[in-house]
Order: C-alpha cells, then structure tokens, then sequence
C-alpha cells in the first residue's frame, strides 16, 4: 500500500484488508489477525507513532523486520537484519565441521576449497539477486565480508587476528561481496533481465555472447577487481610478500600449509614481535638477542634455526634491505619443505620456552 501521508496509508490498507477478509469469508477462510503484521518498506514516520491498520477493533502488529523466502529484510527495505541471521546461520555451520577443515590430516586443502564454495558460499549468497544492491555500499560490503571471514577462519590453521584480505588470498576465493555481485549478473542473464548501468557486462550483448562466454567474463571481472583490492590494500602486506596474484592458489589445487607455516605466511603467531604489540609478551627481541622476532628473521637469520634452514631450497633470495621470498611458494617441493621447517622451528621455540630462554 503506498501513500502520501499517514492517514492515506491507514485508509487504503484498511480497505484492502477489508477486501481480503471479504474474499475469504467467500471462499470459507479467515485472516488470522495475529500472524498478519504491518512494516514500512518507504519513506518515514514518527518511530512512536506507526500506521494503526486494523479491522473490526483488531489491529495489525507493526514489525521492524520480517522473513520472507528466507531473505531477511528491515523498515525500508534494509537488509542489514540478513546479514545478521546469516553470520549466525553460518556459525553454526561452520561449529559442526571446524574440526575435520582446520585439520592438517585428512581432507586437502583442495576437499576444503570444494566444500567452502558448494557449501558456505551456496548459503552466504542464498537469494543473493534479491540483495545484491546492499553490498555495493560501504556497511554493506563489512557486513557480507564479516559472514565470509566466519566461513574463512573455519576452514584454515591460521590466527584470528589474521586480515580478511589475507585469508582469502591464502584460501584461494575472492571476496564474497564479489561473488554475490557476480551471481545476480548472472541471474539476471539467464533471465534475460536488462541490465543496470555500473553493473558488470552491462556494456556488452549478452544475449549474443552467450551463457558460458558470459560466466568468463564474470570470472574475470572478479578477479580484475579482486586483484586490483590486493594490490592497494594496507592489510595482509606479509602475505603480498610470498602471493601477490590473486589467482595463485586457485591455479595450485594441492597448496596448502600448516599452523606454523601460517604464522610465517601471515606475521601473526608465535613471534615476539606479533605479541609485544598485542601486549602478550614483555619483549619484541628474539630470543638469539640479534634482531626482533618476525617473520623474516625466523625465516631466514636467526641462528637457532640456521641447520634446519636452506635459503635456496626454499626458494628465497637475499636482496638489498631483506630478502625476496616471492618465489617461496612457487612449487611443490618448496612448500612442503617450508611447512617441515615451520613445524621445527617452532617446535624448537616452545623448547626454549618451557626452558626461559625465550
């Protein structure tokens, strides 16, 4: 029902409820007055005062939000309750097979992957075409990203305080914002529905292209856009060091990496330096007294793991100002010999913890 002013929407729902109850009293059926309820889907009203439509003396419950199809919607057509239901939808998820995705036995990383995009996905991006205008705006993308680190943190050995961007480089999906803008494009063509101006394809035929050259040049308007994110964001800048493309992972289906791989991948874990900065450790210096303990000294200069290190093995080179391990994930052979060197070394450092050298 739409209207200029509180007293035109008061009286045209109530003749249309008036309508509706007349038909079902025709037809033998009766409107249940206390599961029917009213919500400003436009425009505003005093938030003390809503519209009163009623009949016969009952009055309709004015709500805040309501569910429809599974898609969760709020006062002028605000999905932001969506998101909500949804990270919540999807942490329960995620409770029940955490443990067999964060494993370093049994699935690969590759079965994780497959089981991220056919199931947190599929449910992430349920009715995504109804919704997919609200991520383009800045609360929006937070809020679809928010459910997607969720999934993410249930499905890689890495530290919570890890940046999303890092993680789903190091998982190999793109941002899930993305995938649902790419979803109702492609909902859309299949349908023959026109496309909108600032949509992705809109500047093309689609209707001669096709449904399979179509799904490409989604694919690679994603990670186009995706790329361009991972290139000018200030998170996950360790991570940019060892994959600066996107499509890494995706191009290696057998990568992957254990806990202790994961704090030198991302900076975050067992270091000194991580800690001090989070106040768990009194002191940011690496326990060899030569440098502070990041990343890169475990990696490649602290003497304490220097018979388990080998440089060229693992594909780093030492260039001026540091060392360049960009081609440290480059095959196979070399991550497998990182994730034994991580898991030493670290096993060595809680060692030398338990014995107060660190």
């Amino acid at each position: 029902v739409e209207g200029q002013s509180r007293a035109e929407i008061e009286a045209l729902a109530g003749a249309h409820l008036r309508t509706v109850c007349d038909w079902g009293n025709s037809v033998g059926v009766s409107l249940a007055m206390d599961k029917t309820t009213t919500m400003l889907l436009k425009g505003r009203l005093s938030a003390s005062r809503h519209p009163s439509i009623g009949l016969n003396g009952a009055f309709l419950r004015y709500v805040t939000e309501v569910k429809y199809l599974g898609i969760t919607f709020g006062e002028r057509m605000c999905f932001t309750p969506h998101f909500t239901g949804l990270k919540r939808r999807l942490l329960g998820v995620v409770g029940q097979v955490r443990r067999i995705l964060r494993n370093e036995w049994g699935l690969s990383r590759r079965a994780v992957r497959t089981i991220y995009n056919g199931l947190f996905v599929a449910c992430a991006t349920y009715g995504s075409s109804v919704w997919c205008d609200a991520v383009t705006t800045v609360v929006g993308r937070k809020k679809v990203l928010a459910c997607q680190r969720v999934t993410m943190m249930g499905c890689m050995p890495v530290c919570r305080t890890v940046s999303t961007e890092a993680m789903q480089v190091l998982l190999g999906v793109p941002p899930l914002d993305l995938e649902v803008r790419r979803r109702a494009v492609l909902f859309k063509v299949k349908r023959r529905i026109p496309l909108l101006q600032g949509e992705w394809l809109a500047d093309r035929n689609v209707e001669s292209l096709g449904l399979s050259v179509c799904k490409k040049l989604l694919d690679e308007c994603v990670m186009s856009d995706w790329q361009v994110r991972w290139d000018t964001c200030l998170n996950g800048r360790d991570t940019y060091r060892y994959i600066r493309d996107v499509t890494f992972v995706g191009s290696r289906p057998d990568f992957g990496f254990n806990l202790s791989l994961g704090f030198l991948l991302t900076g975050h874990g067992s270091l000194n330096a991580f800690l001090h900065q989070r106040r768990l450790s009194d002191t940011q210096e690496c326990h060899c007294g030569l440098s502070e303990e990041t990343w890169e000294h475990v990696l490649c200069e602290c003497p304490s793991y220097e018979d388990l290190r080998s440089l060229s093995a693992f594909g780093v080179r030492q260039v001026r100002g540091g060392f360049d391990v960009s081609q440290a994930l480059s095959t196979s052979d070399r991550v497998r010999l990182l994730n034994e060197f991580a898991r030493a070394a670290f096993a060595r450092r809680r060692v030398l913890t338990h014995q107060g050298i660190v």
